[in-house]
């Protein structure tokens, strides 16, 4: 991969020429597309994967995502614990945490925050419609169990923060892995294109297919809130990211990743010291 891709940028489609066993020319389209900046969890400000625009946490209120190191390698360490007597899932996430800045006390409340996903603003800009999501990881759930997916939207608006009401936000193409274990042995996983035997560092390589139109049945997505449309919380600072299924025809606008060493911490729900880790994201076109 060149120095461009490495750090973030859209690509154009590169050709090869070789010849054949006749000695004729043979000319090879060889696709690129877009990778997300930090991708590879390599660049860190404290306990903030870089640049900080596009991947954020809740660091703020508990620290659940640290820089982890071990021998040549440099990842994403994402772990459940609690706050306030509740359970708060370890989490990586093209996201805004808390952008109007809800107090902790009133965070940490599950009656005035029913899904705790409303006081993100998901989704960064992105134009790019990519086959496949690849990422190493490993997993120790303790019987939880994470998440990791990727969602491709079309947006009449910008932010969710400021989403009027006759915005529309669509899924265009999804891909989601949900399992207790890193084997993928907890359910299936209909996304799941491939899942590699441990490396050296014990990191597996996950490949997922996304999906464009209606997500697999049985994919994950179906037990999320992704497509609730009304807010569970009548908090005035609560934030709508629900989405309405698209063709997966629509071009794509935004891009929403996410990590979760908890999978319903949205809920505040999960086991504590389940812990995640990743490296090494790339999107294949």
């Amino acid at each position: 991969m060149n120095a461009a891709a490495e750090k973030g940028g859209l690509l154009g489609n590169l050709f090869a020429v070789e010849k054949d066993e006749a000695d004729e020319s043979v000319t090879y389209l060889v696709k690129a597309g877009y990778q997300l900046p930090g991708e590879n969890f390599n660049s860190w400000k404290s306990d903030n994967v870089l640049p900080d625009t596009i991947w954020g946490n809740a660091n703020t209120i508990v620290t659940t995502t640290e820089k982890m190191t071990s021998g040549s390698m440099i990842g994403a360490q994402i772990q459940t614990t609690s706050v306030l007597g509740k359970v708060a899932s370890g989490s990586l996430y093209t996201a805004d945490f808390n952008p109007n800045g809800v107090g902790t006390l009133s965070m940490a409340s599950a009656s005035t925050w029913p899904d705790g996903n409303e006081l993100l603003d998901f989704g960064k800009p992105f134009a790019a419609r990519p086959e496949f999501m690849e990422v190493k990881f490993s997993y120790t759930g303790k019987g939880d169990s994470c998440d990791i997916y990727i969602l491709l939207e079309n947006r009449t608006g910008n932010k969710n923060v400021n989403r009027k009401s006759t915005d529309v936000n669509m899924l265009v193409a999804s891909a989601w892995f949900r399992s207790t274990k890193d084997d993928n042995s907890g359910r299936e996983n209909p996304d799941v294109v491939s899942l590699s035997e441990p490396d050296e560092n014990n990191m597996r390589t996950l490949r997922l297919k996304l999906k464009y139109g209606e997500p697999l049945e049985g994919s994950p997505i179906e037990n999320s809130s992704t497509f609730n449309t009304k807010l569970a919380s009548s908090n005035k600072s609560a934030i709508n990211n629900g989405l309405v299924q698209g063709t997966g025809e629509e071009p794509v606008t935004h891009v929403r990743v996410v990590f979760a060493s908890s999978a319903d911490g949205n809920h505040y729900k999960g086991v504590k010291g389940a812990l995640l880790v990743i490296d090494e994201m790339r999107l294949i076109y």
